[in-house]
């Protein structure tokens, strides 16, 4: 574990896995905002290069009716061919001047008649723009060959100014031609629009420019972005608590049990001649990720899980199967320990389990005892007692765990015939500190000598807690002064054979 706990590493894990679930949760997010703002983007250039098209399309197709209509009075003097090309030009937007060729040459709405044409377009071209007669610059448009309407660029360049200023319009004719009502604007474009008139032979430039969209949409964009990383975070928030759920938890521990991960151990127990008389049976979970991690880690959330006896049947089913070659020939007492929950005594499965052990060992030298631990407290109930009955007549008995740290001690004293006691390891550690310290030990020694029963002191680590012990009467000892809990096999080869 390398000096962290199993739980730090849980909550670590639990953190790093949380920040890696927000982080790819906003980058999702905020990809799909910005995907979703240039598709917004689009469809709104879109429609509106659509709907300009629409507008500039319906302006010259105006025009070629018009020229329809001229083309049958073009033999007429260029006096009244002018008044009609006059009243024609009211009714189209932009219109500035028309000109159209005659047989004796060219009458146009301006100036009448002339051996030369007054609007300047190429042959070739249909749509362009120059410098007019009527103004500096303008628009022209060929709807026939004999046909030249000079219309004002200003009104073009007003109606792609229309579009949102954060899309930049170009309208874009043969020849490199192009208009835009923002010609001097530069940036890094986002995306590039292409869209063509189905009529004219010019085409809408849609480009959108980063700065200016974000400038423009900055209060919408971040409310939304404020709204859409609430999302990661509760669903991180979520996974978080998850992950640290006892229920999930318990279903870890469990399938833990079940791959036999969880490993019997086992903690010899000492005489004052550093004799073994005793052995405590514990458990450690070899976690396919984490290693060994000792039962101060998990054995609560076992508890609060109800696996309490689960696991309790799986450590009676490997003690037997390595300790039954051995015990059956056994020639002296020895007596294993098997720690017991208080929820374990409201069920049948202890006595199953004993029952099992005791059949086993078929050695009446062998005894088996029972821990209860303080963990939690026992129910006061006519089904635990009767549970603890069953048991005593198998020539189970009983320990007290933890003896002295909580309030379940005494209860425990009057509810059953008690067989040892065990000293919590918290008050061997306070020996050799304050006086006041000193003080409180020796009142649970003496409590336990009063009481006359056979006292078991935890943890005892160094010599001088054990010297402290002996001269105070203490009977057992058991801590790494003397071993460290291991494998049954190896309390086997060291201890009893």
């Amino acid at each position: 574990m390398a000096g962290q706990t199993y739980q730090a590493i849980r909550y670590k894990q639990a953190q790093w896995r949380v920040v890696v679930v927000f982080v790819i949760g906003v980058l999702i997010t905020m990809s799909g905002l910005f995907f979703w703002l240039r598709s917004e983007i689009t469809a709104q250039a879109h429609q509106k290069a659509v709907t300009t098209i629409h507008h500039f399309d319906g302006i010259f197709t105006s025009i070629d009716d018009m020229a329809v209509q001229l083309k049958r009075y073009r033999s007429l003097p260029c006096r009244q061919l002018r008044q009609m090309m006059a009243s024609q030009a009211l009714h189209i937007p932009s219109s500035l001047a028309i000109e159209v060729k005659t047989p004796s040459g060219y009458c146009s709405s301006l100036n009448g008649n002339d051996s030369q044409p007054v609007l300047m377009l190429a042959d070739s071209q249909v749509l362009g723009f120059s410098n007019g007669y009527s103004l500096p610059n303008v628009l022209y448009y060929r709807p026939d060959a004999d046909t030249v309407v000079e219309l004002n660029l200003r009104y073009f360049l007003e109606r792609l100014a229309v579009a949102p200023t954060y899309v930049h319009l170009e309208m874009s004719f043969t020849r490199n031609q192009s208009i835009n009502h923002m010609a001097n604007e530069t940036g890094s474009s986002l995306e590039r629009l292409v869209v063509a008139s189905p009529r004219y032979p010019y085409v809408f430039i849609a480009t959108f420019q980063y700065l200016d969209m974000f400038e423009h949409n900055y209060v919408e964009l971040m409310v939304a972005l404020l709204c859409l990383i609430t999302l990661p975070w509760l669903i991180a928030r979520c996974y978080y608590r998850m992950l640290l759920n006892s229920d999930w938890l318990a279903k870890e521990i469990k399938l833990g049990i079940e791959q036999g991960e969880f490993k019997a151990y086992v903690q010899p127990i000492m005489d004052s001649q550093h004799r073994v008389i005793y052995g405590e049976v514990l458990v450690r979970w070899h976690h396919r990720q984490y290693g060994v991690i000792p039962p101060v880690e998990f054995i609560e959330l076992l508890e609060k899980a109800n696996l309490a006896s689960l696991l309790s049947s799986t450590l009676f089913t490997q003690v037997i199967a390595k300790l039954t070659p051995h015990m059956r020939t056994q020639t002296h007492d020895f007596h294993l320990s098997f720690n017991l929950s208080a929820q374990q005594l409201l069920n049948r499965h202890i006595i199953t389990d004993c029952q099992r052990f005791i059949q086993a060992m078929n050695n009446k030298r062998i005894h088996l005892i029972l821990e209860l631990t303080e963990r939690e407290p026992v129910i006061n109930s006519e089904s635990v007692y009767t549970v603890y009955q069953e048991l005593y007549q198998l020539g189970v008995r009983f320990a007290i765990d933890n003896f002295g740290v909580g309030n379940a001690s005494l209860f425990y004293m009057q509810m059953f015939a008690v067989d040892y006691i065990k000293l919590d390891q918290k008050f061997i550690e306070l020996i050799g500190s304050h006086s006041v310290y000193q003080e409180a030990i020796r009142h649970v020694l003496d409590l336990a000598k009063r009481l006359k029963i056979p006292s078991v002191a935890v943890g005892v680590e160094n010599h001088q807690q054990f010297t402290y012990l002996q001269e105070s009467g203490v009977d057992y000892y058991q801590g790494y002064l003397f071993s460290k809990p291991i494998p049954v096999n190896d309390f086997l080869n060291e201890w009893l054979i």
